[in-house]
Order: C-alpha cells, then sequence, then structure tokens
C-alpha cells in the first residue's frame, strides 16, 4: 500500500485510518475517544504520523487499545486521579 505523503508530520484522519487498517469512522470515533490524539485547524482534524505509528506497534505487540485506556485519558484530560491534581498544579 502507498502512502499519500510518507513524509509529513501531520496526517488526515482518513490517512490515520489506512495506515491503521480501520475504516475511517472507526478512525474519527478513536479521536473523539482519545485513542488517537489529533488537533483541529478550522473543520479539518489531523493526527500526527508518529502517534499512528507508536499505535501501530503496541498493537503488533498485543496491546489493543481499550476501555481501560480511555478512562485512564479521560481522567487526565478532566484534572481527575491522573490529572492536575495529580501533577501538582
Amino acid at each position: 500500500m502507498a502512502l499519500a505523503n510518507p513524509g509529513a508530520l501531520l496526517i488526515g484522519v482518513p490517512e490515520a485510518g489506512r495506515r491503521l487498517g480501520i475504516p475511517r469512522n472507526k478512525a474519527y470515533e478513536w479521536c473523539r475517544k482519545g485513542i488517537l490524539p489529533h488537533a483541529r485547524d478550522g473543520g479539518r482534524i489531523y493526527v500526527p504520523a508518529r502517534a499512528v505509528d507508536n499505535l501501530v506497534e503496541r498493537i503488533e505487540q498485543g496491546q489493543w487499545p481499550g476501555d481501560e485506556e480511555i478512562l485512564v485519558r479521560r481522567e487526565y484530560q478532566s484534572g481527575g486521579r491522573y490529572g492536575k491534581q495529580a501533577r501538582g498544579r
């Protein structure tokens, strides 16, 4: 499979899905759930290519992104147990 731009630092969500071998809608869902880090610019959503590569490596090692990881990320983002309070801010 030829990548659209193999040297790009940021890729679109559809390209991230192609690299992961998942449907585009699942890639958007993973962005929404915090599994795929992303940045918004206007109406576009970009994913760091390195984050996709790291996720592929983790999946190859048998670490499938699951509900536990999502819970940890949400608590971190909301300032809960893993968030700002825990970091002393």
